[in-house]
């Protein structure tokens, strides 16, 4: 929203964000996509990618 001169002016935007999911590597395969995890002091490191069609089962 934005002001000027007592006038209000606005713009609704609508965003669709795509679907992500978590892998242990920078490729996406079923092998490291990540289903459930912890972060700690040896595990810390996670890549967050978009949807690529992927089917996980």
């Amino acid at each position: 929203m934005y002001e000027k001169n007592g006038v209000i002016y606005s713009l609704n935007v609508d965003v669709t964000i795509p679907d992500v999911g978590f892998y242990s590597s920078s490729v996406a395969s079923q092998g490291t996509f990540i289903r459930d995890f912890t972060v700690t002091d040896t595990e810390k490191t996670f890549y967050l990618m978009a949807d690529n069609g992927l089917t996980i089962v």
